[in-house]
């Protein structure tokens, strides 16, 4: 039997090969004849480079920006060899990974970081082509940091250059494009979303992400009105229409590439399960193992987990998802997947606990699902011993 191991990382403690590994390790100790074939995915967040790089030749370009908080760090990006296109992944530069649980603040963090990829990534490496993986990210400010970045000056009603930050979004009244980089606009930019969700809303990029990225109950409707005022700056001044479906990724930058950059939106899991062929993988495949840090209900906005789990299905191949936490009930579970299993049950264990114990809980999950599977001879009877 050929068992396909697809997981997203596992946001803030494993990531995706890491968790390929672990899978693996297991099942061959339970399994021992089984074909293991491990893709490594990433639906426009951390690991979406790696993701891609591990299918196509590349080389990794490395260079010095600012982290969401204005301190300089390092981060890389891939050229794909066969063309002049560059990848990039937000999380590398402006990611929540970068901060500590007590730095989490999306007042404060800047989305600038990614220009200066964006902007290395045209000048120094010469790219005519970027794909931009969003996701991951620590910042709700609507890709402003990103537009500094790139030479747009953003205004406030005084005509004052606004601070960097989401405190600033309600601020802004006018955009001037004249120190722009005019190479932007003849790049052709992919944004690959993580998400399908709009900008503003209850759906929105403030609503949804904006409390994981540490706003609280007062600043999450003060993020709101900014991000409404700069989507009405946006379509009065022409910029964009309207709203699309992955507008919201990131913090807005998804729209925010659209604006200033004239960006294409994409869905990240789509794009990624194209370039590692996961399609035809699973055709013939006996069993997928997918998973994810988080299962709740963003995982059907687009997520990786489920978009994956579709091109399974439809190959008609059964699909276990084992997640860190799972915030769906059975029948959300059941629409994509056979079964759930979940590596933390305590709620309330400190990310820096999680950390510590993510490869042994994991480990310890895919004992079980391997023994599970060992003692199914068939995949009717597998269907029907997994719990739920």
């Amino acid at each position: 039997m050929r068992i396909v191991i697809a997981p997203d990382s596992f946001k803030g403690t494993l990531r995706s090969s890491q968790v390929c590994d672990i899978v693996e390790s297991a099942f061959m100790r339970h399994l021992p004849d089984a074909e293991i074939v491990k893709v490594p995915l990433s639906d426009g967040g951390e690991g979406f480079v790696q993701a891609i790089i591990n299918t196509r030749v590349g080389s990794f370009v490395n260079t010095t920006v600012l982290d969401p908080l204005g301190r300089e760090i390092k981060a890389e990006y891939a050229l794909l060899e066969d063309s002049n296109t560059a990848i990039i992944e937000m999380a590398s530069a402006s990611g929540i990974e970068l901060l500590g649980e007590d730095e989490l603040n999306p007042m404060l963090a800047t989305s600038f970081g990614t220009g200066q990829l964006i902007r290395h990534a045209i000048l120094e490496s010469g790219a005519g082509k970027i794909i931009i993986g969003l996701g991951g990210s620590a910042t709700v400010d609507g890709g402003l940091g990103m537009a500094e970045a790139l030479g747009y000056t953003l205004l406030d009603s005084n005509g004052k250059p606004v601070k960097r930050g989401g405190r600033s979004l309600n601020e802004i009244a006018a955009i001037q494009d004249g120190n722009s980089l005019p190479e932007v606009k003849r790049t052709c930019i992919t944004a690959a979303c993580d998400v399908n969700n709009f900008l503003v809303g209850p759906r929105g990029a403030v609503m949804s992400y904006a409390p994981q990225k540490g706003a609280n109950g007062f600043i999450v409707p003060i993020l709101e009105q900014g991000m409404n005022n700069l989507l009405d700056l946006w379509t009065a001044s022409g910029m964009i229409e309207g709203e699309l479906p992955g507008d919201g990724a990131a913090g807005g930058i998804g729209a925010a590439l659209r604006a200033f950059c004239g960006a294409d939106l994409v869905s990240g899991a789509e794009l990624v399960c194209e370039i590692t062929g996961i399609k035809s993988l699973l055709a013939g495949a006996g069993m997928l193992i997918t998973g994810e840090g988080c299962t709740d209900q963003q995982t059907l906005s687009g997520k990786l987990c489920h978009i994956v789990a579709k091109f399974a299905k439809a190959a008609d191949v059964p699909v276990i998802l084992i997640s860190g936490s799972v915030k769906l009930d059975n029948d959300a579970i059941s629409s994509f997947a056979e079964c759930a299993f979940e590596c933390t049950k305590d709620s309330n264990m400190s990310i820096e606990k999680l950390k510590a114990n993510a490869e042994s809980n994991l480990a310890s999950i895919a004992e079980k699902i391997a023994r599970i599977i060992k003692m199914s001879s068939t995949q009717q009877q597998f269907r029907i011993s997994l719990p739920r």
